[in-house]
């Protein structure tokens, strides 16, 4: 990441630092050396943040100029409209599932169309199963770095995405996340199906074995 993507290093760090942190059953010790260890790396990669893109990522302002560069950038280089004036929900929208059939011009707009279709789907079924994946994010650490470091780079990318063939490119930084958090889901709900799948078969062994003075009881 520090090599070809440093901004993207940059977040995989902060969003290690909030798994770290959230993390109720982390002994302060592992805390106090992860964070440690976090912030040499988080040095080392902002020095060479600001090397690469010429700002201070410390200073708010600096970021706040930057994302207005971008954008000034993309409607130098024949940006979408639609994308760089709509608000910042659609623009998100606009990042995950664009084109979708509608919009798309040929047929690898097309081929792009049925990824966002499966996008959507896999989106649809992480949000009808919130309760859960909020559960794994509070249980499962690695499931609060994908969740923090997902949400991170949706954002960023939303923020400086300015035409449909640069979301389609940049999103796939995001998608390792994505799949780690619905593959996780899916071993879940497989788990908790096997176990309930062990108890019903294990009730009427139960009452196999129930003594006489039961049944004449009951």
């Amino acid at each position: 990441m520090v090599a070809v993507r440093t901004h993207i290093g940059l977040i995989a760090l902060v969003a290690l630092a909030i798994a770290a942190l959230i993390g109720r059953k982390t002994k302060p010790l592992v805390k106090a050396l992860l964070l440690a260890g976090i912030a040499a790396g988080a040095y080392v990669i902002g020095s060479n943040f600001e090397s690469t893109f010429h700002f201070d990522a410390r200073n708010p302002d600096a970021v706040s100029d930057y994302m207005s560069a971008v954008g000034a950038m993309g409607e130098g280089s024949g940006g979408d409209a639609a994308i760089m004036q709509a608000s910042f929900p659609i623009k998100v929208l606009f990042l995950w599932f664009r084109p979708f059939f509608v919009d798309a011009e040929n047929l690898m707009g097309f081929i792009a169309s049925l990824e966002n279709f499966v996008l959507l789907i896999i989106m649809g079924y992480l949000v009808l199963n919130f309760r859960s994946v909020r559960g794994l994010f509070f249980k499962v650490p690695y499931m609060r770095f994908a969740v923090v470091m997902f949400v991170a780079v949706t954002v960023m990318l939303a923020l400086v995405n300015y035409n449909v063939g640069l979301g389609l490119r940049q999103k796939m930084m995001a998608m390792p996340c994505l799949l780690v958090i619905f593959a996780t889901l899916l071993a879940l709900k497989a788990a908790q199906k096997n176990e309930r799948r062990e108890l019903a078969e294990a009730r009427p062994q139960t009452a196999h074995h129930r003594s006489p003075a039961a049944y004449l009881g009951s």
